[in-house]
């Protein structure tokens, strides 16, 4: 796999773009880089004062305390004043970045931070052996996991998402591994070959170019 992936950066590094991205609304990769951002101020496993109210500008709930109040500060210095919406079941191909989800029979909730085919990559608010609320990056939930949730809070607009491929599935069979980034090095490089829409648009900016290339490199090197 790395050699595999060392070689379609060969392929794919003298045709990068070097122009603006394309404008969209809300794009889910502007959202994670936001959400990720916040790891300066709230360090992996680091304590958090759970005493502190938030009040969140999403509506639905006033605000919160601890973990849910971690999450609303997340939320609006990625989404603003937008209304948030909860939406049940859950449905795992309509889930994006700042996404936030209720599991465990509606005791616990994570934000989505990333999206593949069989798991997401979250951050959340846990107690650790001694009872201290800590903040988590980066564990993952399967994607049966997070079909079993109670509900999301979404502040993505009422269609602004729509089911189909994974991030990474550049050939739309279902799983994300090499033969998507050699299919999707392939397009971008001008070459006769088909990518799926959503699957090639790795990083949700509404573009299909190399920047998608490099994103997905770096998460399967991260799989590794």
């Amino acid at each position: 796999m790395k050699k595999l992936i060392a070689m379609v950066m060969l392929l794919i590094l003298p045709v990068l773009p070097g122009g603006a991205l394309a404008a969209s609304s809300l794009p889910p990769a502007q959202v994670t880089e936001i959400i990720l951002a916040l790891q300066e101020d709230y360090p992996d496993s680091s304590p958090l004062n759970t005493e502190e109210y938030y009040a969140w500008q999403g509506g639905i709930y006033e605000g919160g305390y601890g973990g849910m109040a971690f999450l609303f500060i997340i939320s609006d210095a990625a989404f603003g004043s937008l209304p948030a919406r909860m939406v049940k079941p859950v449905d795992y191909d309509f889930l994006q970045p700042g996404d936030i989800l209720r599991v465990n029979d509606n005791t616990h909730s994570v934000m989505i931070i990333d999206k593949l085919a069989d798991h997401v990559t979250v951050v959340e608010v846990s107690a650790d052996r001694r009872g201290i609320s800590r903040v988590y990056w980066g564990r993952t939930l399967s994607k049966a996991a997070v079909e079993a949730g109670d509900y999301v809070l979404t502040r993505y607009p009422d269609g602004s998402s729509s089911p189909g491929a994974a991030p990474g599935d550049a050939n739309a069979d279902g799983t994300v591994d090499g033969r998507d980034l050699l299919r999707l090095a392939r397009y971008v490089a001008g070459q006769d070959v088909e990518a799926s829409a959503m699957g090639a648009d790795v990083n949700g900016d509404g573009t299909v170019d190399g920047r998608d290339v490099l994103r997905l490199a770096k998460k399967l090197a991260e799989l590794m």
